[in-house]
């Protein structure tokens, strides 16, 4: 150990062509390596887990890129894409669920809440179209019409009925 004095000149290395070549190593099994392979950059860990922090009070953690952010987990798999000048995608097993747009998110798959609240529409894809409700549903929005044709069952003559839905 001890101090590297290079004096004030650069240490540069070729492109890396093995996994013995050309790389910073740290680490007594070079578990940390820093090396560039000719087209990429990289930072391999191949000891246990692998910490980049900001500590300490107002300190901020940023990743740029003049394109796109990939966050990957085993395989490659992709977790988080932040696409430059665009949308932010997040994954679940490597099936994109959820998308930023220019006018909001876009969600695949099955949504749950424990509340909705605001102001604005609300889109709802699940509808009953049943003048008997007999699906009985809790995950369905009945139709205006179903809904009519229901209360028109159960109301005796004469007697009228108005309702208003507004979403």
């Amino acid at each position: 150990g001890g101090t590297l004095d290079t004096n004030g000149n650069l240490i540069q290395f070729g492109d890396s062509g093995s996994t013995t070549d050309d790389r910073l190593q740290f680490g007594a099994s070079q578990d940390l390596q820093l090396y560039h392979d000719g087209s990429n950059t990289h930072i391999k860990n191949t000891g246990s887990d692998f910490f980049i922090a900001a500590e300490g009070a107002d300190k901020d953690l940023y990743l740029r890129s003049d394109d796109d952010v990939f966050i990957q987990s085993q395989g490659g798999e992709h977790g988080v894409k932040v696409v430059g000048n665009g949308a932010v995608e997040l994954y679940y097993d490597n099936n994109k669920k959820l998308e930023t747009t220019s006018t909001g998110i876009d969600v695949t798959g099955l949504v749950e809440f424990d509340s909705l609240s605001g102001t604005g529409s609300v889109a709802i894809t699940d509808i009953a179209d049943e003048d008997d409700m007999s699906s009985n549903s809790a995950t369905q929005l009945a139709t205006q019409q179903s809904i009519k044709a229901y209360a028109d069952t159960k109301t005796t003559s004469g007697f009228a009925v108005a309702m208003a839905i507004a979403l």
